[in-house]
């Protein structure tokens, strides 16, 4: 094997012992949890619907990589980029996903974690929004690829480490 595929198949097994946390943590401590990720950035996080649509593209993020080590024979297969609308979103769009990405991730159950607890965050950030997202579209879009690019920081693991910052 070679150099650049040990280095990769090291990242892949410290990624799937971050996701062994998934079921460690009930779903009022994960929002707990997000809630001090989101504080530490509040300057950026304006309101609930910035936090679900981030949140929904960091479930986005899980479900891409998810379809890589199911078509690892070819890595750049990752057929859900088809439902992001080229990341050009509005409110509309964003619901769409949504509904997608809990369908497919049930799907490909055998390659990640449901991710239960991030979609009861994702569900309950945009029932507190309401019907007024106040977001742009542009916004929307931006916050959508936030999570999406970052969505290895939110793991079970690295919640439960903001809920107990001394056992780090």
């Amino acid at each position: 094997m070679s150099k650049k595929g040990k280095v990769k198949d090291q990242m892949e097994k410290k990624e799937n012992d971050k996701e062994k946390f998934e079921n460690q943590i009930n779903s009022e401590s994960y929002i707990e949890a997000l809630e001090f990720y989101f504080n530490e950035f509040d300057d950026f996080f304006k309101n609930d619907a910035a936090k679900g649509v981030f949140l929904l593209g960091v479930a986005t993020g899980k479900l891409l990589r998810a379809q890589k080590k199911k078509f690892k024979s070819n890595e750049n297969i990752e057929p859900f980029w088809k439902s992001l609308f080229n990341l050009v979103l509005n409110k509309r769009k964003i619901m769409m996903i949504h509904t997608k990405v809990i369908a497919k991730s049930k799907q490909y159950k055998k390659y990640m974690k449901y991710p239960a607890n991030l979609f009861k965050a994702i569900s309950h950030y945009l029932m507190k929004a309401g019907d007024s997202f106040g977001l742009s579209e542009i916004e929307i879009s931006w916050f959508f690829s936030q999570g999406l690019s970052t969505y290895r920081e939110i793991t079970n693991k690295n919640l439960i480490e903001l809920l107990n910052p001394k056992n780090k």
